[in-house]
């Protein structure tokens, strides 16, 4: 790679150098026809004129050529843009700071090769008498034109004429301002102060401050509440929020980018960032390591877990549920129990805190009637919808609640068959409801301090909460009053020495054995050994965080907290690190923010942030939006929010580019489809094409055959002779699955709704099916491209199975990143107990351990199809990677737009004969009718009160 002008031959400042902006093909004004790599990105060109009549361009690399527009009122209307091909030059791009180089080129002496063209460095030169040439490299930053040659000459096997090129510059280089995602600042005031001498400087409409003296101080005294400044040409970044900045000696000359971290991280309880108080606005010198997928998490937890040993060392657990299985399969001893064994018989502690859904008196629910006890069970799925698996439609009309039932149907039928047989009630709703047994809880407080531990907020804390009368007229709050929960899923380690002694891990993941999947999501739902069930395909999707540093004490500090109002006094209260505990510092800015409902009544003798409630995580998501200039990455489990979120996102389509959402096929939130479908109107309304809500769908594998050999392996025993033929024939008739599937025959994909037994050519069983071809769904997606099919061919059932999307994390502009277990509704925001975790690496967008980044980009390689460490290659610009999630599923995608999943349901004529295979009459009959219409008509006061609560500390509820 080489530079495309002999410097000798050309004159450098011949004008000044021009800021365009690269077009966006959603432009409003003007759209682009033909967008470049970097859309919507600002670039400088710099002038070059001939030293004699005429120069010779040399194109720089193997690359790639394509012409590309210009926004308006630049100095050309477009550009030669030039994407050397990576392979070429492997070596020299993996050693490059910012990433691969795009060269931009514009003149008038020939016309610009053909778009897709390969140029090489071996062809004829071009002979020109003027052209404008500009850089970006994949971090898209607007840096002057001698920063760039400043990168190349410091490649690995960087010829040594890019050096002669930055010489060039000598004379001209000064200190520019940059925002967060890179474009010139301009009217930042800054004062430089350099041996005695200070002034007061305003950055240009270049961000431009002029050359200062090398290492000079500079001092932001207005408009920067908390600045965050980084040099981007050197690994230096001043103290986080505080005002002053020192450049480093020597240095005078580079660009310094620049954020405010107030816009961003919402203040919490304590101003003070070294406050040693829960609540501090944020932790400097932390680290946060994003961790993708259960079996990932586990391993890195165990890696820690197996240090936990002696007098000093503390493993501590609160959680929504805990299972008993091996964290790391085939290692008996990582089971939790063994675990704790194994630490408290070395002298260590263990710890569990265990969510409690049940909070009803066990003697008076042994007193409900049957009808009452289900009724009570539909309460608690309501509530906690996540207990039990749920599977349902998402809607709330009344197929949609009779689908609901159907989804806990074999649980119902359970519970059913429970009663009929005498069992006490309380136990039967508990054993059903809780997602940690009182076996398993049992088993590990024979090992360690292990609690329920149920959240204290009452139905008198909800301002909008209304009492519910139940089907025999007693009133649900003389039942349970108390409707929250503690979903944080924490695990938090104190080692007995080390660098990273004290590590504390917050997220999405839960010691639950359907969080072990990895991104291929493949694998199975753990069973025992020696279970007679077999393995199902299950996979779940989830994201994890490891902290270390300061950030991680608000954590040990939330874990003292529970474990003191939990049961009997603990003679070993939770280790909390002191400032002196910490190794090696971090180089990320971490807001540890936390949802605590706001009681009606505050109760005395309790700190500050459980008296008063905090709602930092909700401000913190919302200030982020605000803060959004490129790009912002949602991956969600709910998605039914606050107000000010909603109108945050909306709003945002005026200030940032691109917006994606993932969630799951389904919502759980009952009754809260409505706001949310209005809502994604809305949003759709302000985004347009810039928007991609999607839900990822795990590509088709085969059924386990299950006691059948070959189930979902068939053949098709009769020709289709045309794309019409909407009946088919397929045996053996022992290997068709029941009920309504999806099959493939030779690439084409059928959904069957109906079947009958028949005789097929051979004389043997077989089944005639009934199928839907053609392009069914929203604008015929599903099952595309009907052809002809020769009798013979391979028929395999195979269902796309949708991948349950779990994390509650956000991305924006690649340098912030929230990880938690905070969902986005009332409940998590402002009535439950939850924990998240909100980074900002000190280096910015230019860090080399940016969690922003890293995850984004691992992220979408898992989502489109790719390995996840493909992601980080071929999607560092998200403007760019964008365009890439409205590929179809049948080119690779494994995402797919939320609205193709309106699959053919169930109509209320076939609801009772799918009921009544799986229920007794009575509980059949008591669903169809009585329960359903029940939750219909209360379908508003259950929202409120028990789907999706909250607090006073939300604004006008």
């Amino acid at each position: 790679m080489r530079p495309p002008f002999e410097l000798a031959t050309v004159t450098l400042f011949s004008e000044p150098d021009r800021l365009v902006r690269l077009a966006d093909r959603y432009d409003d004004v003007a759209p682009a026809a033909r967008p470049g790599r970097y859309e919507g990105a600002s670039l400088w060109l710099t002038r070059l004129a001939p030293s004699a009549a005429s120069f010779e361009l040399h194109w720089p690399a193997t690359c790639c050529a394509r012409t590309i527009d210009l926004t308006p009122g630049g100095p050309v209307a477009e550009l030669l843009e030039l994407s050397p091909l990576p392979f070429a030059h492997r070596l020299f791009l993996e050693g490059l700071e910012g990433g691969a180089p795009t060269f931009y080129l514009a003149y008038t002496d020939h016309p610009y090769p053909p778009d897709g063209e390969a140029l090489r460095t071996g062809d004829a030169a071009l002979a020109l008498t003027g052209a404008w040439l500009g850089i970006l490299f994949q971090d898209r930053l607007a840096t002057a034109p001698w920063a760039w040659f400043d990168r190349l000459a410091a490649a690995p096997g960087a010829v040594p004429a890019w050096q002669d090129w930055a010489n060039a510059f000598a004379g001209r280089r000064s200190l520019r301002l940059l925002d967060h995602v890179g474009r010139p600042l301009a009217g930042q005031a800054v004062t430089v102060e350099a041996g005695g001498d200070v002034h007061d400087l305003v950055s240009d409409s270049a961000g431009d401050l002029g050359p200062v003296a090398p290492g000079s101080r500079l001092t932001f005294p207005a408009g920067l509440a908390l600045p965050l400044a980084a040099l981007t040409d050197a690994a230096e970044s001043n103290v986080a929020g505080e005002a002053s900045f020192q450049l480093p000696p020597g240095v005078g000359a580079g660009h310094v980018q620049v954020l405010d971290l107030a816009e961003w991280f919402a203040p919490q309880l304590d101003p003070d960032p070294e406050s040693p108080a829960i609540g501090a606005r944020f932790r400097r010198n932390s680290r946060m390591e994003p961790l993708v997928d259960g079996e990932e998490t586990f391993a890195r937890l165990m890696a820690d877990l197996d240090a936990v040993r002696g007098s000093a060392a503390a493993a501590y657990f609160a959680g929504w549920a805990f299972k008993d299985f091996p964290l790391r399969i085939g290692d008996e001893d990582s089971r939790l129990d063994r675990i704790a064994a194994a630490i408290n018989g070395s002298g260590g502690e263990t710890k569990v805190l265990a969510a409690q859904f049940v909070q009803a008196d066990e003697a008076e629910l042994d007193e409900l009637s049957r009808e009452i006890a289900l009724a009570m069970m539909a309460l608690f799925w309501i509530a906690n919808a996540p207990a039990a698996g749920t599977r349902g439609a998402g809607v709330t009309g009344a197929i949609g609640i009779a689908l609901w039932v159907l989804a806990e149907a074999a649980a119902i039928a359970n519970l059913a068959k429970g009663l009929l047989d005498g069992e006490r009630i309380g136990k039967l709703i508990k054993d059903h409801v809780e997602q940690t047994s009182p076996e398993f809880l049992e088993k590990l407080a024979a090992q360690c301090r292990a609690l329920y531990a149920p959240h204290p907020s009452t139905m008198d804390d909800n301002p909008l909460a209304g009492d519910i009368t139940l089907p025999d007229g007693r009133h649900l709050s003389e039942l349970q009053n108390r409707w929250g929960i503690y979903h944080q899923k924490i695990q938090a380690i104190v080692k007995p020495d080390g660098e990273d002694r004290f590590a504390a891990y917050v997220g999405g993941i839960d010691i639950n054995t359907n969080r072990h999947d990895s991104p291929g999501h493949n694998g199975a739902v753990w069973v025992e050994p020696d279970s007679p069930e077999d393995p199902h395909a299950s996979p779940f999707h989830d994201v994890h965080c490891r902290l270390t540093g300061p950030a991680a004490s608000e954590v040990f500090h939330v874990l003292k907290w529970r474990n003191e109002q939990v049961g009997p006094v603990d003679a070993k209260p939770v280790i909390v690190p002191g400032p002196g505990d910490w190794g090696e510092p971090g180089r990320h800015v971490i807001q540890v923010a936390q949802t605590v409902y706001r009681p009606s009544t505050p109760p005395a003798g309790v700190p500050t942030w459980v008296r008063d409630g905090n709602a930092a995580t909700h401000a913190t998501f919302v200030n982020a939006i605000k803060a959004a200039r490129e790009h912002i990455y949602i991956e969600e489990q709910y998605m039914v929010p606050s107000t000010p979120y909603m109108e945050a996102l909306k709003a945002a389509a005026g200030h940032c580019r691109r917006l994606v959402i993932l969630l799951p096929s389904f919502l759980e939130v009952y009754f809260g489809d409505r706001k949310r479908g209005q809502f994604f109107d809305e949003l759709a309304a302000a985004w347009g094409d810039r928007l991609y809500i999607g839900t990822p769908l795990r590509r088709p594998v085969l059924a386990s055959p299950g006691r059948v050999t070959s189930r979902g392996r068939l053949t098709l025993m009769t020709e289709i002779p045309d794309g019409t033929s909407t009946r088919i024939v397929v045996g053996p008739a022992t290997r068709v699955p029941e009920g309504r599937f999806f099959l493939w025959i030779e690439g084409e994909l059928m959904f069957a709704v109906a079947g009958a037994l028949v005789v097929g050519p051979d004389g043997q069983p077989a089944k005639e099916l009934e199928v839907l071809r053609g392009g069914m769904g929203p604008e015929g997606i599903w099952c595309p491209d009907p052809r002809p099919h020769g009798a013979g061919a391979a028929v395999t059932a195979a269902q796309p199975t949708p991948i349950f999307l779990h994390s509650k994390i956000m991305m924006v502009d690649d340098v912030f990143v929230a990880i938690g277990s905070t969902n986005i509704n009332r409940r998590g925001f402002f009535h439950d107990g939850e924990i998240t975790a909100f980074a900002i690496p000190d280096q910015l967008r230019g860090a080399a351990d940016n969690p922003a980044l890293s995850l984004r980009t691992r992220l979408w390689g898992e989502q489109l199809g790719l390995a996840p460490a493909m992601g980080a290659a071929l999607f560092r610009d998200p403007i760019a990677g964008f365009e890439l999630f409205k590929r179809s599923r049948y080119a690779g995608n494994r995402v797919v737009p939320l609205s193709e999943l309106k699959l053919p349901e169930p109509t209320l004529a076939e609801l009772p004969s799918m009921v009544e295979q799986v229920l007794p009459d009575w509980a059949s009959n008591l669903i169809q009718f009585s329960l359903q219409n029940w939750i219909e008509v209360l379908g508003p006061t259950i929202f409120d009160s028990i789907s999706d609560p909250t607090t006073t500390l939300e604004t006008g509820p």
